[in-house]
């Protein structure tokens, strides 16, 4: 499964402003004038990012992989992607896992 790089873009961005936030490099002093809620948005802010970083570390290892590794080689102009004998056999695999779908060999 491959992620769209536009979405893994917005979902570091929005990331990054949540630990910004957080460990209070962003300041909120001028944008939230209530210490009280400031430190309600600081807490939100952590809460995210711990979750938003596990969520970025997923998308990572998902296209990571060895199909989407080739797909990405092979969608370029001009390269022709080829499988020596010795990685035939594991390419066959894991085209055939049935947990892996959307696999299909070119000849």
């Amino acid at each position: 499964m491959n992620i769209t790089p536009w979405i893994r873009l917005v979902s570091k961005l929005n990331l990054t402003l949540f630990i910004g936030i957080s460990v209070g490099t962003v300041s909120l002093t001028n944008i939230i004038d209530d210490p009280w809620l400031a430190k309600h948005v600081l807490a939100w802010c952590g809460l995210l990012a711990f979750i938003m970083s596990a969520g970025s570390n997923i998308f990572d290892a998902m296209s990571a992989t060895m199909a989407s590794q080739v797909s990405r080689v092979d969608g370029i102009p001009g390269v022709k992607v080829t499988v020596g004998p010795a990685a035939q056999d594991s390419v066959k695999a894991v085209a055939a896992n049935p947990l892996l779908p959307n696999i299909t060999l070119k000849p």
